[in-house]
């Protein structure tokens, strides 16, 4: 992929997870979980353990675009680097 589809999709990702209903909606689906975790009887481990992969998978999704925002800025700074650099030569090398 190259270094401007990177910082296109962080730029895309970042409005998806900055976006407030899904910032609501991860949050309320977070809360849900925790709270049917925390009320789920001792002896339901398989409810159990089905409640806290969901949870956690909630949490892996909000990492995955986290993940693509930080690509992008490295993707952005080497984009950066690679223009300062260009303008080096054509002002410097002859």
């Amino acid at each position: 992929m190259s270094l401007e589809q990177e910082v296109w999709n962080a730029e895309r990702a970042r409005q998806i997870i900055e976006d407030p209903l899904v910032v609501k909606a991860l949050d309320e689906m977070e809360r849900a979980l925790l709270d049917n975790l925390e009320a789920c009887p001792i002896d339901k481990t398989e409810l159990r353990d089905k409640i806290w992969m969901l949870w956690s998978t909630t949490r892996k999704f909000k990492r995955v675009f986290q993940t693509m925002m930080e690509t992008g800025k490295l993707a952005q700074a080497e984009l950066s680097q690679k223009s300062r650099l260009e303008r080096f030569k054509d002002r410097f090398v002859a």
